[in-house]
Parts: C-alpha cells; structure tokens; sequence
C-alpha cells in the first residue's frame, strides 16, 4: 500500500492495512459460501445459458 497524501504515522497506517485485510478476507468467504457444493465449473459456467432439461416421451423433438 502507498499512501500518497497526508502525514499517516505507521499505527495508522497498520490499522488500515488489518481493516482492509479483514474485508478481504470476508469477501473471499462470502463467495466460498456463495456456490453450492459438488458444482463443476461447466454447470457454473453453462447455467445462465440453458433451463432445465426434463426427460420424457416426446421432450426431445425439436
């Protein structure tokens, strides 16, 4: 991190270093949690694209 104005003494300086680290962190977490698990990433990457595919006599016909 650069600080490129004011006078920050280096107590600030850490307590803005732990305060972003911290969010940081939590983002990475939140998005962990996000996708359920046993998703590849072809389904991640395909849903927006298909709804479901329901089997049966007479879906697959065009």
């Amino acid at each position: 991190m650069v600080v490129t104005t004011g006078n920050a003494t280096p107590a600030e300086i850490a307590a803005i270093t732990a305060v972003i680290s911290g969010l940081l962190a939590e983002e990475g977490e939140a998005r962990r949690e996000e996708e359920p698990a046993g998703t590849t990433a072809w389904q991640r990457s395909q849903r927006s694209f298909r709804g479901q595919l329901d089997p049966g006599p007479g879906r697959w016909n065009g």
